[in-house]
């Protein structure tokens, strides 16, 4: 009887991190999609009376589901670079956290002063575009390349697990 208990030590926890972190990134990825390409637009057509009473609303609902994940990706991202697996290159993690720290800043300034200035035209004009090009692409290009090292992953699982005829 094999003992199904983890006994590979620090690889295991390097392994563990690599999993957070594309679990993290992709749902992070799927509900900043959403949030940029559905309801950012949407906060124009919403008029000026209704948009802080509906945004207060909106951005507690929106923490679990894409702030949380997001601000947990940095401390994980940070943990790979000391503890990273060897088929995951140092150079991604630096681009993917620069990439979070561009799309917190990018978030807290529009999203700051829509919040304190209320309903502005020309504030959901620049989140729009800002948010195309300092969240969503840097959010793209790391999801692509997370994609390769996945493959990398998978390439090295079948090279070290031969499959079993039936």
């Amino acid at each position: 009887m094999s003992d199904s208990t983890d006994n590979r030590g620090p690889h295991a926890l390097n392994a563990w991190l690599l999993i957070a972190y594309i679990a993290l990134l992709y749902l992070g990825q799927g509900a900043s999609l959403l949030e940029s390409f559905l309801n950012d637009p949407m906060w124009r057509d919403m008029g000026a009376e209704d948009f802080m009473p509906t945004r207060s609303e909106h951005i507690w609902r929106i923490y679990p589901l894409l702030v949380v994940p997001l601000a947990l990706r940095v401390p994980v991202t940070l943990s790979l670079l000391w503890r990273r697996p060897h088929l995951f290159p140092r150079w991604a993690l630096w681009v993917a956290l620069a990439g979070h720290m561009t799309g917190w800043a990018s978030s807290g300034f529009i999203q700051t002063a829509l919040t304190e200035h209320g309903f502005s035209d020309a504030l959901f004009s620049r989140l729009v575009v800002t948010d195309r090009w300092l969240r969503v692409l840097p959010f793209a290009c790391e999801a692509i390349a997370e994609l390769w090292v996945l493959r990398r992953v998978v390439d090295e699982l079948a090279v070290a697990s031969p499959e079993v005829s039936e």
